[in-house]
């Protein structure tokens, strides 16, 4: 950390705070993956009938074509009951023949299931909302239950395989596991005085008796990217004479051997004017549906390490609930589901179908895309 030289009239013992973020990118190779186990959970309930049934079966049908041996699938119906079709089979060509069988013969049934005491455990779930008459909220509060899950949407409750498909995307090219930050203060300086991390949905964090913060993520999907927010404070000072100093080291690991990737130093300017209190850093803003017109102006003045793309995004998603918003009947259709996947896209900063494959979500990645196009 460099501490740029003033006149004594002009530096007083003030406690500075500055804010630091932290990013990890994965890999965009999927040479070699671990396979994916996944289990498919389709409801039978009477409001399925028809047309929503059938889409549901094309969307399997999509991802058994999708899987290689080293996956594995198993397919589980809810009603008034629960029933397993088939355990997870390795997806040989004759599993993904007798699966595509399966599916071809789900029934339709008429019946009621209550999943609200789900108890995800380690495992990620991702719930999707099909047509009108889905209980939203439930299904998000399912999916962020779990550690990574994502709620989509599918409104008009016509093409369920382009959601599955962009999942899909993200599930076939894991390309780190157990991924871990650690974010080690530098006290020997005697400048810094407290380190935090900003809390997240899309991770963990817990802290030792020596300070240092070891942030979990879980899975990373090749080309994803995860950034935390860290807010340092500094010690008052008076310091006139330029000079260096870090402010903490951080390094990541993945998998279950902890292979640690090279440490890095976090260094930052202290300023002769100090943050004012309660100054969120920018990974904590958060839009509320009321204040879209505001947060919608406030995005000209936005500086983002990501450029225009991230603001451009957000203001095309702004502007989509603003069209949502036009008449209550309309926001119950189609706003209200598309606000929960969009919460829980940057919650997880991952990316969640809503319907709208003309707003691209930040979070996509070069998979997703191709999968999309295949659907299409």
């Amino acid at each position: 950390m460099r501490i740029p030289k003033y006149s004594k009239k002009d530096v007083a013992l003030t406690v500075d705070s500055v804010t630091a973020t932290v990013e990890i990118e994965a890999t965009s190779s999927t040479a070699v993956r671990e396979g994916l186990d996944l289990v498919a959970v389709v409801d039978m309930s009477g409001s399925m009938r028809g047309h929503k049934i059938e889409s549901v079966k094309k969307a399997l049908q999509f991802v058994i074509t999708k899987l290689t041996p080293v996956d594995r699938l198993s397919i589980v119906t809810f009603e008034s009951s629960i029933k397993r079709l088939t355990p997870l089979r390795s997806m040989t060509q004759a599993a993904q023949s007798d699966l595509k069988t399966i599916v071809g013969r789900l029934p339709e049934r008429k019946s009621s299931g209550d999943p609200r005491q789900v108890d995800p455990g380690e495992v990620s779930v991702y719930t999707l909302g099909f047509g009108q008459g889905t209980d939203d909220k439930l299904l998000t509060d399912i999916a962020k239950k779990s550690p990574g899950g994502t709620y989509s949407t599918v409104p008009d409750g016509t093409n369920l395989s382009a959601p599955f498909a962009q999942l899909l995307g993200g599930l076939l090219t894991v390309v780190a596991q157990d991924v871990r930050l650690t974010l080690t203060p530098k006290t020997t300086n005697g400048d810094l005085d407290t380190t935090a991390v900003a809390p997240g949905t899309d991770y963990t964090q817990t802290t030792d008796a020596n300070g240092v913060i070891t942030i979990k993520f879980g899975t990373l999907f090749s080309g994803e990217t995860r950034k935390v927010a860290v807010n340092f404070t500094l010690k008052e000072s008076s310091e006139t004479e330029a000079y260096n100093a870090t402010l903490a080291v951080a390094r990541h690991s993945y998998a279950a051997e902890e292979t640690w990737q090279p440490a890095q130093n976090i260094q930052r300017l202290r300023t002769p004017d100090p943050s004012p209190p309660g100054v969120a850093g920018r990974e904590e803003r958060s839009v509320q549906a009321e204040e879209i017109m505001d947060a919608q102006n406030a995005l000209e003045d936005i500086m983002l390490d990501d450029g225009d793309r991230m603001v451009n995004v957000l203001r095309a998603e702004l502007l989509q609930l603003l069209e949502y918003m036009e008449s209550q009947k309309l926001y119950n259709k189609l706003g209200h589901p598309y606000a929960l996947a969009t919460l829980i896209s940057h919650g997880r900063q991952r990316a969640a179908g809503r319907g709208d494959e003309e707003v691209i979500s930040h979070y996509v990645t070069p998979r997703m895309i191709a999968y999309l196009e295949q659907v299409k």
